[in-house]
């Protein structure tokens, strides 16, 4: 009867009152408890693989470390990408913009173009009527003067009149050339502004070229800078989730090297002197509740678990003790 209260108290089983009818129980639970014995694994066979899994995890910490360094150096690669490609981009701005002012004045320098070119067109239009009349005048003049000299000789008319109308013809001649020489100073000025008009075009029209081939390297650059930095981000990703499987299994392997640490450290020796104050036949007929803490166990040996301890497979915990004794120790 005491081997089976301390069976009950080690496996945490409620307590009930002992009697003569448990005799089978008793039997089958001692039977149970040394297959059990004779299965489990020394504490020195738990313990072989703590150096390599120790090992193991002084690898994974130096290879975090290692990734981490990468993902810092990433990290401070695309901060540096980032901040290239704003520069570009405000670059960018800065010749679209002067682009923009450049067309501006490309079409103003054309419009006064087209307004130069449609007053040279009336001045040359002008100087040639000028001279179309110029000519006229002229011949009929000459002619006029001919028939008024022969008048005076044949008629012997006045020869003041006829003074007076080839005056009068001359200062016409004379007006008529005068205004013909304003024009052609005025298409003179035209030519200079048309040219200076053009030269500044030009120029302008250059000046948009480079400003376009800018533009280009620059959209080119932008887009090269945008991959690279796309890759270093899909990188970073890779990394930190590889980084956080990684921090994993270290707490994984940390929690079992502790386990291990745990079941390998010495277990408490069972006293030699293992009887209790109280015998079979004086626990016969106490609660079981009161004998509590005050049984013997059931063999001398090592305790190899503990109840409550946490077991290798998954979150299970032993729900009684284990106890290492060399094989056939009396239970």
């Amino acid at each position: 009867m005491k081997t089976l209260n301390s069976l009950c108290r080690s496996t945490g089983t409620p307590a009930i009152t002992a009697g003569g009818k448990f005799a089978a129980v008793v039997f089958a639970i001692l039977l149970m408890l040394l297959l059990t014995l004779g299965s489990w694994p020394s504490t020195s066979q738990a313990g072989d693989n703590d150096p390599a899994d120790g090992q193991k995890l002084e690898q994974l910490r130096q290879q975090i470390q290692v990734l981490r360094r990468e993902l810092d150096s990433d990290v401070q690669r695309k901060q540096s990408l980032q901040s290239r490609l704003q520069r570009s981009e405000r670059h960018i701005g800065k010749v679209v913009a002067l682009l923009k002012k450049l067309k501006h004045q490309l079409r103003t320098q054309q419009r006064e173009l087209k307004k130069l070119n449609t007053r040279r067109s009336g001045l040359q239009s002008d100087l040639h009527k000028h001279r179309v009349a110029l000519a006229q005048q002229i011949r009929a003049a000459y002619t006029i003067g001919q028939q008024e000299y022969v008048k005076i000789l044949l008629n012997q008319q006045d020869p003041a009149a006829v003074t007076r109308t080839l005056t009068y013809y001359d200062y016409f001649h004379r007006a008529r050339l005068a205004r013909m020489q304003d024009i052609d100073e005025d298409l003179a000025e035209l030519r200079t502004v048309e040219e200076k008009i053009q030269q500044k075009t030009q120029k302008l029209e250059k000046t948009r070229e480079e400003q376009n081939r800018e533009k280009a390297q620059l959209e080119k650059t932008r887009q090269q800078r945008t991959s690279v930095l796309a890759g270093v981000q899909q990188k970073i990703l890779a990394k930190g989730e590889r980084l956080s499987l990684m921090e994993e299994d270290k707490r994984r392997l940390q929690r079992l090297l502790d386990s291990l640490a745990t079941i390998s450290r010495p277990s408490p020796m069972i006293p030699e002197d293992n009887e209790s104050e109280f015998t079979s036949e004086g626990s016969e007929h106490t609660p079981f509740a009161k004998l509590r803490g005050k049984l013997r166990w059931p063999s001398r040996g090592r305790l190899a678990t503990r109840y409550g301890s946490a077991r290798k497979v998954g979150k299970l915990k032993w729900q009684g003790v284990n106890i290492s004794a060399p094989e056939g120790t009396e239970v």
